[in-house]
């Protein structure tokens, strides 16, 4: 497999991040007018019209509107297929803009922000667990290929252990082990109870604002899950010793013992979105999928097994929660819980369908087909939430989250950019019906096609094997298409200044009624970057 020329550019040490701010001098509708006089602009701004032939289910076509020139002579009429000249000429093309990821090492470490450049009140550059082991994916597959990079996503997974070891984390977790309702309680002072989910780099501790913690949505434990399962499977395949990790062993009991007590099975959670809390099939989901992961572990190394026992034998809150018997049983609570919601229709299923919290189609559901990897699941259940998310939440731009997202939806950077908690509370009111950001996800779709591929190739009919097959490249195509251009405009005002793959597609809406479709800037967003990287392991893996 030739992918050498793919490769992400690392720069690792302490770096400085300029700020983007909304369009100072400008209101909206003078940029709107601004767009309108710059005619090169509101061309792009309505993009070039590709349709493909996809022969399968209800649509002949789907359109792809790249921002990209590079892009659009790349993704001609019909096309679908490649080969691996085109996309490595593609790639090379582009490679020292689009893959640039910084790294900050800190007390023998690393550790990855959110974004570089940070837009302007969102703290982007602090570190969010679960973008950081989406990063860690991204440079651990292509260690077989740049050796270095082995070494690179080993000390980001030591960093989240890292993390999680410090003395504030294990307080949050013997806290709630003690007094679980601390964090269940559904307000602001139970998300500050859970354990922390982002951080500074800097100080492995929270993000300030004039002089203290800033209030987040940390009960997330979609992100617990994901670092647990990323550390048993980094174990289990010798790709991180017990050793490497001998002094933060700790964390592993803590977490779990933590989790177990608060009964994550059925609890509310602010999931991948850090939302207002809700029973989440993706967020019990990833946490199960650890669990089962630990007890292949468990169950296979003796040195782990040993380890584990002795670290929860030394405490009885430990021994009382983090047992193996206790891992067990949650398990099997969770798949009653996970398998009710999927034939009930998605994610936060379990409530009365007049209820706010209600939801079904959720792109967070794709955390069950990938990175999870849930025994139970069967080929029907992979498909089922594969259609609910492109059935419902697929746009000629991108993906949404969920219908009815007001984050960064229509002017979002004009009427009002923060993303604090407060914020949240308020956004809805800027709200345009159908305005919702489109997300980088395509590339999480095209990975979670190589993963059914994969799966259950041998389960399938010729028509659904090529369904899924050309659903990779539909998929990378609109991907492809996101790749930002430096002659376009952001969706706050200002001018791109190179090739990136941003976090999202915005909209501009005129008071005449015109939409205009815009990279969000939060651009690039080290999240899309990974799961870009992934997924074009995905296409040649297709090819080959």
């Amino acid at each position: 497999m030739k992918l050498k020329k793919f490769l992400p550019f690392i720069g690792i040490g302490t770096i400085c991040l300029p700020m983007i701010t909304s369009c100072s001098s400008s209101t909206l509708n003078s940029f709107i007018n601004k767009l309108k006089k710059d005619e090169k602009s509101i061309v792009k701004a309505k993009k070039i019209k590709h349709s493909i032939k996809n022969n399968r289910y209800d649509s002949e076509y789907y359109n792809v509107y790249p921002f990209n020139n590079k892009v659009s002579e790349f993704i001609t009429e019909n096309r679908t297929t490649y080969n691996f000249e085109e996309i490595n000429q593609l790639l090379d093309y582009y490679n020292n803009n689009l893959f640039q990821i910084n790294l900050i090492s800190n007390d023998d470490a690393l550790y990855v922000g959110a974004a570089t450049p940070s837009a302007s009140g969102t703290n982007y550059e602090s570190v969010w667990v679960r973008d950081s082991i989406w990063i860690y994916k991204l440079y651990k597959s292509f260690a077989t290929i740049k050796p270095n990079y082995s070494n690179i996503s080993k000390l980001l997974l030591i960093g989240i252990a890292k993390y999680f070891n410090t003395n504030k984390q294990i307080e949050r977790m013997y806290n709630a082990m003690n007094n679980p309702a601390s964090v269940l309680q559904d307000n602001m002072q139970g998300q500050m109870n859970a354990v922390h989910i982002r951080f500074s780099p800097y100080t492995l501790d929270d993000v300030y604002e004039n002089g203290k913690a800033q209030e987040w949505t940390h009960k997330q434990n979609d992100a617990l899950g994901l670092f647990l399962l990323e550390l048993f499977d980094a174990i289990q395949n010798n790709f991180l010793s017990i050793n490497e990790i001998n002094d933060m062993f700790k964390t592993i009991p803590g977490l779990i013992g933590y989790l177990n007590k608060l009964e994550y099975w059925s609890m509310e959670d602010s999931g991948s979105w850090e939302e207002n809390t809700a029973r989440r099939t993706s967020s019990i989901g990833l946490v199960t999928s650890a669990y089962e992961k630990f007890i292949t572990l468990y169950e296979s190394n003796n040195e782990f097994k040993s380890k584990y026992d002795a670290t929860i034998n030394a405490e009885q809150i430990l021994k009382a929660n983090a047992n193996v018997d206790s891992i067990k049983d949650a398990i099997t609570k969770s798949y009653v819980f996970i398998h009710d919601s999927l034939v009930n229709g998605g994610e936060c299923v379990s409530y009365q369908s007049t209820d706010a919290k209600y939801r079904q189609a959720d792109a967070a559901l794709l955390d069950l087909i990938y990175p999870c990897e849930l025994s139970q699941l069967k080929y029907e259940d992979y498909t089922n939430i594969y259609k609910i998310v492109v059935d419902n939440l697929s746009t000629d731009y991108g993906v949404k989250r969920y219908l009815d997202d007001s984050y960064q939806s229509a002017n979002f950077w004009f009427n009002q950019n923060q993303t604090d908690i407060e914020s949240q509370k308020t956004r809805e009111k800027y709200y345009i019906k159908g305005s919702e950001a489109s997300w980088f996800f395509n590339s999480w779709l095209a990975i979670a096609d190589n993963v059914i591929l994969n799966k259950f190739s041998s389960n399938m009919t010729q028509d659904d094997l090529s369904y899924f097959q050309d659903q990779i490249i539909v998929n990378m195509n609109k991907s492809l298409s996101q790749i930002t251009s430096t002659d376009y405009y952001e969706a706050n005002g200002n001018k791109c200044d190179k090739e990136k793959l941003p976090e999202s597609i915005n909209v501009i809406v005129s008071d005449s009624g015109n939409w205009y479709y815009l990279p969000s800037p939060i651009n690039p967003l080290n999240w899309s970057i990974s799961s870009f990287g992934l997924a074009i392991q995905s296409l040649y893996e297709k090819i080959n």
